[in-house]
């Protein structure tokens, strides 16, 4: 087994140190995100990281025929209930970069029983005005479209329709789900970091002991021969 050299080591134990550094950095930051999407849900607000959002459909309005959407060059297409949508958060000035096809979020009012609610609806574009900042949207599946909104109405736009967000939302929207999916792995992950900080503790602490052993050893072995070569010098001056 080849040894390495002092420099080799060095350069191994730093360039092992940044990669921890590193690693912990993405740990921190994937724990806190994470955590901060748990805390948006279980107070019922839509979820925001880094200017996107992802929302779930709660009705059937946008569950449109394939029929509906033959020949139609539409990015986001039929949304059932239950699934879950990726948003581009926008404002007033982005809306201008908006089309006709494409669906959006904003905040308008449902009627709950007897009472109306502030609520994100998802619909689609079919008429947009840029001089007056209009816009009017329709479900898919709505015999008519939706009151005229405005520009500031307007929360963000839908990117796509991810199935793997619906299954991982399953799963964290409940307790248990989300401490199997999240709370556990990070425990072991974190389990595992401080194991092995604590091992690169000792190794570091027994290469210590082990250099400062092979110092006193050449050391030992110095003075015993200096104490060696003196005596042979004075049994020499006794004969």
């Amino acid at each position: 087994m080849a040894l390495l050299s002092k420099e080799e080591k060095k350069t191994k134990s730093k360039s092992r140190r940044i990669i921890d550094i590193l690693f912990s950095v993405f740990f921190v930051g994937l724990c806190v995100c994470l955590i901060s999407v748990f805390i948006q849900i279980s107070q019922g607000n839509q979820p925001n990281l880094f200017g996107y959002s992802f929302a779930v459909i709660q009705t059937g309005s946008m569950e449109g025929t394939d029929e509906f959407y033959e020949g139609k060059d539409y990015k986001i297409t039929r949304l059932d209930i239950g699934d879950v949508i990726i948003e581009k958060i926008i404002d007033e000035k982005d809306c201008h970069n908006l089309k006709v096809g494409d669906v959006i979020s904003y905040q308008g009012h449902i009627l709950i029983g007897s009472q109306t609610k502030d609520a994100s609806i998802t619909h689609r574009i079919i008429d947009i005005d840029y001089d007056k900042e209009i816009i009017i949207v329709k479900g898919d599946a709505n015999s008519k479209e939706d009151d005229p909104i405005a520009f500031s109405d307007v929360i963000a736009k839908v990117t796509r329709n991810s199935p793997t967000l619906k299954v991982f939302y399953k799963m964290i929207s409940s307790f248990w789900g989300f401490a199997i999916l999240i709370f556990i792995p990070m425990f072991v992950m974190l389990i595992l970091q401080i194991y092995q900080m604590l091992m690169q503790h000792k190794m570091e602490k027994l290469e210590e002991v082990n250099k400062k052993a092979i110092e006193d050893r050449k050391k030992l072995i110095k003075e015993q021969a200096i104490k060696e070569y003196l005596e042979s010098i004075k049994n020499d001056k006794e004969n």
